[in-house]
C-alpha cells in the first residue's frame, strides 16, 4: 500500500516544501542580519537547495529507499518505520545535546562560548546523526 503524502510544487511533499523554505528563510536572515553569520547563512541556503533536489530525485529518479527516507518521500509503511527509528535517534541525541549546552551553560556562567559558536555544529550534528541512524535503522529492517 502506498502512502505517499500528497504532493505540493514539483511533485515533492508539503513537508519538503515547508522544510526547505524554512531552512531558506533561516539563512537569509541570518545572512543579512547577523554581521558574523554571513557563511552559516549561505550553508542553510545550501542545505534548502539540497533537501529540496534530494526530495525532488527521491521522488522522480531513485529506487532507492534509503534515498526517499533521507529526503522525506516515504513510499510504504516500512520506510515510515525507519524514518521513524531514525527520527527518534535524532530526539535523543538533540536533548542529550540540550542538556549538554544547559550545563555548559551555568558552569561556563561568563560566555566564553557564544552561541553562534555552538548553534551551528549542533545543527550538523544532528543532520550527520539523522543521516546515520536512517542507515542503521534501513539496514536492522
Amino acid at each position: 500500500m502506498s502512502t505517499h503524502p500528497k504532493r505540493g510544487p514539483l511533485g515533492v511533499s508539503w513537508l519538503n516544501v515547508v522544510f526547505a523554505a524554512a531552512l531558506l528563510i533561516a539563512g537569509v536572515l541570518v545572512a543579512v542580519l547577523s554581521a558574523r553569520g554571513l557563511a552559516f547563512g549561505l550553508v542553510l541556503c545550501a542545505l534548502a537547495v539540497i533537501q529540496f533536489g534530494a526530495a525532488w530525485w527521491a521522488v522522480h529518479r531513485s529506487d532507492n529507499d534509503l534515498a526517499r527516507i533521507n529526503a522525506l518521500e516515504y513510499a510504504d509503511e516500512r520506510e515510515r518505520q525507519v524514518a521513524r527509528a531514525g527520527l527518534a535517534a535524532v530526539g535523543a541525541v538533540a536533548l542529550i545535546g540540550s542538556l549538554a549546552l544547559v550545563v555548559v551553560g551555568f558552569v561556563l556562567d561568563d560566555a566564553r562560548v557564544p552561541l553562534e559558536a555552538i548553534a551551528p555544529w549542533s545543527v550538523l550534528v544532528l543532520y550527520g546523526t539523522w543521516g546515520i541512524a536512517n542507515w542503521v535503522a534501513a539496514k536492522r529492517m
